[in-house]
């Protein structure tokens, strides 16, 4: 191929003349053809790239929200009756979302395994060109299973958010009753266990006989 010096696009010119007749020696085997198979390459992989970055973007979220979660299960509150509710409502809002998490992992490292698979041609223009072939039989190019993958974030961002919704649904409730106990133990109709023994004891013999009327 005959490069036009005075184009707007121009190869690279190095210091080292190795590089350069090297560099010559590939442009003069090269063709028409094998530019377009190359630019097709890379359009390929930006493709992929992109794929790849909103399956990156959705996996960091669904981790912190697992983070979170799973912090949760060791946060203690040992003077609060709900202590062990509120620990186990975390405990499965952890699982569910550390199961979608699972799932958006391996999805990724789908698209990534095809990257890499496209980057292990680099520098090889006939594998590339080979690539590109028109006629033939072709292999379906796996980004059209991995887009659907991208496509399908939303959904997992709607499962993520459903899962959390539950979590504070749960949390409310058990807010709720935490509240009804405190008000429980602050009126009249709770025993305080801070009397003395013998009242403590006519007290709830008290409550007994009233039990018994």
């Amino acid at each position: 191929m005959i490069i036009d010096q005075n184009a707007a696009v121009v190869p690279p010119q190095f210091l080292d003349e190795e590089l350069n007749r090297l560099q010559d020696r590939y442009l003069d085997e090269a063709d028409e053809e094998d530019m377009k198979a190359a630019f097709l390459w890379v359009t390929e992989g930006r493709l992929a790239l992109s794929v790849y970055g909103t399956m990156h973007r959705l996996c960091e979220a669904v981790q912190r929200e697992t983070d979170h979660a799973e912090q949760r299960m060791r946060w203690s509150r040992a003077s609060s009756p709900t202590d062990g509710a509120c620990r186990r409502v975390a405990m499965e809002t952890a699982r569910r979302i550390r199961a979608e998490l699972n799932q958006a992992d391996r999805d990724r490292e789908k698209v990534a395994d095809t990257w890499r698979e496209m980057r292990d041609d680099f520098g090889h223009a006939s594998r590339i060109r080979e690539r590109y072939l028109s006629g033939g039989e072709r292999e379906a190019s796996p980004l059209d299973d991995h887009i659907k993958l991208a496509r399908s974030c939303d959904e997992v961002v709607e499962r993520v958010n459903q899962i959390l919704q539950d979590d504070i649904d749960a949390l409310y409730e058990l807010a709720l009753q935490e509240d009804e106990f405190l008000a429980f133990t602050r009126s009249d109709d709770s025993v305080s266990l801070s009397l003395d023994p013998p009242r403590s004891g006519r007290a709830v013999d008290g409550e007994i006989r009233r039990g018994a009327r």
